[in-house]
């Protein structure tokens, strides 16, 4: 009898306390699944996290007026009970996903803000704006409706995760190529991070931001930004980049520029510096190649010195693939007019930068073995100085950057007197002095071998100050 007694008492305290289960493990669902339907996007996890709001908040109501005829002690629990299920939940609702879901479950309407444009003769989709819940139906469309479409400009404020997704996939499997032509912000770094090529032209800018819990509960949080992590590692993104966007809650940003983009490979990293991602054939016009020249700083640093040398070197490029060049024979078109504009401002640069430009070339030289390669290296071979260790590339392209920011002599430069060659004559002697007129220029005739240059080199830096002027003259003027 005893222990009958104590059954029935056990299973009328499990049913008092199975509201209490149901309303606590409800309210932490409502907040799983509204993390959930932020990262998964579209109606169906949006309809789920409204039904099952809905039934918690009509059930904890009608629970509650069940109970108001019990003892005053059985209605503070019940009104306890209550508050915490609601206080759970609330997050939910005043924190910002009942808006978002709503959007969601709705069909999806025209985004004022949001600009569509297409530009070279449908080959670029330009998106610029916010992106809202909703717009990816009416975007993925316009991606189908376009089949000449090769690349997204992006200049996008983001703001639906969920969008941000399914225009990503949509991107890989096309293979379009992705480019920042302005703040790309939050959920549109997913979309660039889905081209099959990345660039980024001189406004582009990618800036990072994590996603906001639509919870208080710290399991949830954590676990958006764990989901988040991996999201955004499988796109693409290093590590250590996924730490700085996980470390930016909302409003701060945190603004990501071309070279450290580059520096992460999220951007590629060609083996030649002044090499580009050239535009994808056929059909690429001169303007999209001149775009690809712009996303390099060191042809910009160079279209700065000599305005125009980008649209000559797009020229060249577009005219050397409309041949059936490959894409080794167009790079090398436009690194023959870089070339020349480093030879011109040699003639007018100051010694320090003279001097660096021939420490540069000792270290070229030192990297070849075959004196034909070094003598046509001296002459201003492409293909030669394609073939040099990246890091030498690298090095001569940040000298090409520098060197365009000297100030440009008004004065033409005084031209190398008699006087002068007697000095330098009898500080090197005859046969080195006219080694030192043969190491440089574009009519500077028979070139030494490696080892001959590389002496007089070491020679002229070798030199007192006065003398070593003038060896740089004579090799560069």
């Amino acid at each position: 009898m005893k222990s009958a007694l104590r059954t029935l008492r056990s299973n009328q305290q499990l049913r008092a306390r199975l509201p209490w289960a149901v309303l606590v493990l409800g309210a932490l669902g409502v907040d799983g699944l509204a993390c959930w339907g932020l990262l998964q996007g579209g109606a169906a996890p949006a309809a789920l996290w409204l039904l099952v709001q809905a039934l918690l908040v009509v059930g904890s109501w009608a629970w509650l007026w069940r109970q108001l005829q019990e003892g005053p002690v059985v209605r503070l629990q019940t009104g306890l009970a209550l508050l915490l299920a609601l206080g759970l939940s609330a997050n939910a609702v005043w924190g910002g996903y009942m808006k978002t879901a709503l959007s969601q479950i709705r069909p999806p309407a025209e985004n004022p803000a949001l600009r569509v444009e297409l530009q070279d003769q449908g080959r670029t989709l330009r998106l610029q704006g916010p992106l809202q819940s909703g717009d990816a139906v009416r975007l993925l469309a316009r991606l189908r409706a376009e089949p000449a479409l090769v690349r997204l400009d992006l200049a996008l404020a983001g703001g639906s995760f969920g969008d941000a997704r399914q225009l990503a996939a949509a991107v890989a499997e096309r293979g379009l190529q992705t480019r920042l032509v302005g703040r790309c912000e939050r959920d549109c770094t997913l979309i660039f991070l889905a081209g099959r090529q990345r660039q980024v032209l001189p406004q582009g800018l990618l800036a990072l931001q994590r996603l906001e819990a639509p919870s208080l509960n710290p399991i949830w949080v954590q676990g958006l930004r764990m989901a988040q992590r991996r999201i955004y590692l499988a796109a693409g993104l290093p590590d250590t980049l996924v730490t700085k966007l996980l470390l930016s809650p909302a409003p701060y940003l945190r603004d990501t520029a071309a070279p450290e983009l580059q520096l992460k490979q999220v951007i590629g990293q060609r083996r030649f510096a002044l090499d580009v991602e050239l535009p994808p054939e056929p059909g690429a016009s001169a303007s999209e190649y001149q775009q690809a020249l712009s996303s390099n700083s060191h042809w910009l640093a160079l279209d700065r010195r000599f305005p125009g040398v980008m649209q000559l070197a797009a020229g060249r490029m577009l005219s050397a693939r409309a041949q059936g060049a490959p894409e080794e024979a167009a790079h090398q078109a436009a690194h023959a007019l870089a070339l020349a504009g480093i030879q011109q401002m040699l003639a007018k640069l100051g010694p320090e930068l003279r001097l660096q430009y021939l420490q540069m070339l000792d270290a070229q030289l030192a990297a070849l073995t075959a004196d034909s390669d070094c003598q046509a290296l001296l002459a201003g071979d492409s293909a030669v100085r394609r073939r040099l260790p990246p890091e030498l590339s690298l090095r001569e392209a940040e000298w090409i950057e520098n060197a365009a920011l000297e100030p440009v002599p008004d004065a033409a430069a005084r031209r190398f007197s008699a006087l002068e060659g007697e000095v330098l004559r009898r500080s090197v002697g005859l046969t080195r002095m006219h080694e030192l007129a043969r190491l440089w220029g574009p009519d500077a005739g028979a070139r030494p071998g490696c080892a001959s240059a590389r002496r007089s080199l070491a020679q002229l830096q070798g030199l007192p100050g006065p003398q070593r002027l003038l060896a740089l003259r004579r090799v560069f003027d």
